[in-house]
C-alpha cells in the first residue's frame, strides 16, 4: 500500500491517480472520504468500514477503519492524503506487527511556498493567503517530523521534491512502486 502526503497544493490527487492508472491500484483519496462521511449515497463499502464508529471520533477513527480494511484485503492501493501527523506513522507501524503482510510505503510531497501559492492562485479558493501560508508552514514542520518517525520505525518511505521534478504528468513512478 502506498500513502501519499504532503501539503496543500503538492499534487497528491494527480500522482495519487497517475500512479492508481499506471499501476492498476485503486485510489482512496482521505480527504473524499471525509466529505462522503456526510453524503448519503455514500458507497455501502465505504458504509461498512465506519459502521462501528463513533461520531465523535469520525475522521480518524473512519480512515484507519478504512485503511484496516484495505488492508486485511490485500487491496493494491494509493492512500492519498494520509499520513497527517506522527500518530498516523505509529498507526501504520503498528498495522504492521498486526498484519505481517501489511507493507507500507510512504511518499512525502515536498514544494516552495512560491510553488503552492503560484497552484493556489490557480484556483479560486475560499481561504486567504495568509491562513494557507500557516496550513503549509504547519504541515511542512509535521512532515520533518513524520519522516523522521518512519526513519526511526523503519516504515519505507521516499522523498519527492515537487519543485524540481516539474510537471507530475512527467515524472517517473518506478521508484515509488518498489
Amino acid at each position: 500500500m502506498l500513502f501519499l502526503t504532503g501539503p496543500t497544493q503538492s499534487g497528491k490527487t494527480t500522482l495519487s491517480q497517475r500512479i492508481a492508472k499506471e499501476a492498476k491500484m485503486r485510489v482512496f483519496g482521505t480527504g473524499q472520504f471525509f466529505r462522503s462521511l456526510t453524503d448519503s449515497k455514500m458507497s455501502e463499502r465505504d458504509r461498512e468500514s465506519i459502521a462501528s464508529t463513533d461520531r465523535s471520533e469520525d475522521f480518524e477513527q473512519a480512515i484507519r477503519s478504512k485503511i484496516r480494511a484495505l488492508s486485511f484485503e490485500r487491496e493494491r492501493c494509493v492512500v492519498e492524503g494520509f499520513p497527517r501527523g506522527v500518530d498516523q506513522i505509529q498507526f501504520l507501524s503498528s498495522l504492521t506487527q498486526e498484519l505481517r503482510f501489511f507493507q507500507p510505503t510512504v511518499v512525502f510531497l515536498h514544494l516552495s511556498w512560491e510553488e503552492c501559492l503560484r497552484r493556489w492562485e490557480g484556483r479560486k479558493r475560499n481561504e486567504s493567503r495568509e491562513f494557507a501560508k500557516n496550513r503549509f508552514d504547519s504541515f511542512n514542520a509535521r512532515m520533518q517530523e513524520m519522516e523522521n518517525e518512519c526513519k526511526n520505525l523503519k516504515i519505507p518511505y521516499s522523498v519527492v521534491f515537487v519543485d524540481e521534478i516539474g510537471p507530475l504528468e512527467n515524472f517517473s513512478i518506478d521508484s515509488l512502486l518498489k
